[in-house]
């Protein structure tokens, strides 16, 4: 996937970053 086309959707965006926050936080 493009990381323009990850820009242009807030809501995938989004998604993305709170998977990232639960990574983290399992870590």
């Amino acid at each position: 996937m493009e990381m323009f086309e990850l820009i242009s959707s807030p809501r995938l965006m989004l998604y993305c970053l709170r998977k990232t926050n639960l990574m983290i936080e399992c870590m």
